[in-house]
């Protein structure tokens, strides 16, 4: 759950030279429910945000005002959530104050215009919008509207399992076919969001596919930033890929077929559990658990990150070698697909470009795939899709059963 930095007390603000300070107030007078007044209040916050400049602004602070602090910590999951999905994770350090009304507070920083190149020939506002997806993707807004509304297909059954503290963070929900008849492949899923934002109950989408061809699917939690940082972040996705493994038989899931898959800044996570060693992990596994790894519009050099989003992820450059996957040093041969859409950003086929060069001189197998007239989410929604030919490609991957691989010793 977000961390709360005060109680009954707003965070002050230093102010820094050549940064505007905008503060923006909104209150539901007649809250009849704390969460979904939150919610609606962080949309507009959220508008006022993008009139600032969301390419050279980030919300400071936000304070959040209840009537009952009780009833903000018994909702406090849901609030965290929601606020995280209305505002793209941009939330910054937290205060909550009991006062007589649901209101919403941030303070709101702006940096200047400038032209001064940070990276590759940017400028920071540059760099910033070749990673702001949303604008080569006109048709956003519905994709996201069609996986949130997705509820889980009658064909399979759910299962939450929980692997760490938080049941929110620290969990996944499983996707078991009702009928099957042997063991069953494994498709783990990890959602984007720049490693702030998104949940796993927005996708079962891809669950309500895969499972229909006799595959167990897993939509993997964990938590994230500015709470904590990417290592961490990295290590949640190893608990819960680590308690799938070793409870496979139980869930009739086959160890050797098991592909992890991820989108945007889970195609990162994804690539960092496939270049992991497992056997450093847990002595008894494999160095590899996996048949193949999956990305779609991947972020696999973080670089740019430690200058656009330096303070909201935690990151800086001395953190590349293990939270990057092109900065870190690779250990087993694993199959990779990179997808990428051809109407995303130059930065973000990059990305991908990069990453296959990185798989090339470290002998794995890698797959390309430029998704002609695709941005960010159509290329993933291809994937979540059933019968489209990206469907049936990594389908096809999935079904192909790897050779079983002592563990380690």
């Amino acid at each position: 759950m977000m961390k709360i930095k005060s109680t009954n007390k707003k965070i002050p603000i230093k102010h820094i030279d050549n940064i505007e300070l905008f503060i923006e107030f909104v209150a539901d007078e007649s809250s009849k429910n704390t969460v979904n007044s939150l919610g609606a209040l962080a949309e507009k916050v959220n508008e006022r945000f993008h009139s600032y400049g969301v390419n050279r602004s980030s919300i400071k602070t936000l304070t959040i005002y209840v009537t009952s602090l009780n009833d903000f910590y018994e909702n406090q999951d849901e609030i965290d959530k929601i606020l995280r999905f209305k505002l793209a994770g941009n939330i910054g350090e937290v205060a909550v104050i009991q006062q007589e009304m649901v209101a919403l507070e941030a303070a709101i920083e702006r940096e200047p215009l400038s032209n001064d190149i940070v990276l590759r020939g940017y400028s920071k506002t540059e760099l910033f919008d070749q990673y702001y997806t949303f604008l080569t993707a006109p048709d956003a807004p519905q994709i996201i509207h069609n996986w949130v509304e997705t509820r889980p297909a009658s064909h399979c059954e759910t299962k939450e399992i929980v692997f760490g503290s938080s049941s929110y963070h620290h969990s996944l929900d499983l996707y078991l076919p009702k009928r099957r008849s042997k063991k069953m492949p494994l498709l783990i899923h990890i959602h984007g969001g720049y490693w702030q934002y998104t949940d796993k109950e927005i996708y079962a989408k891809v669950a309500n596919s895969f499972t229909q061809y006799g595959i167990a699917v897993a939509n993997l939690n964990y938590p994230q930033a500015p709470d904590v940082t990417i290592s961490e972040i990295i290590n949640s996705c190893r608990r819960g890929i680590h308690n799938l493994f070793v409870t496979a038989e139980e869930h009739g899931i086959d160890q050797n077929s098991i592909t992890v898959a991820g989108h945007s800044a889970g195609a990162h996570l994804a690539a960092m559990m496939g270049l992991t060693n497992w056997s450093a992990f847990d002595a008894s596994l494999p160095r590899n658990l996996f048949q193949t790894v999956i990305g779609f519009s991947g972020l696999y050099d973080l670089e740019p990150f430690t200058i656009i989003m330096r303070e909201r992820l935690n990151l800086d450059s001395t953190q590349l070698t293990k939270a990057s996957p092109v900065h870190f040093d690779a250990s087993e041969p694993v199959n990779f697909s990179l997808y990428v859409g051809g109407n995303e950003s130059d930065e973000f086929q990059r990305q991908t470009s990069v990453f296959a060069e990185y798989l090339q001189s470290h002998d794995m197998n890698s797959n390309t795939v430029v998704l002609e007239n695709k941005n960010h989410f159509s290329t993933v929604d291809e994937f979540y899709s059933e019968s489209t030919p990206t469907f049936c490609a990594c389908l096809d991957l999935m079904l192909q059963k790897k050779p079983p691989k002592p563990p380690n010793r």
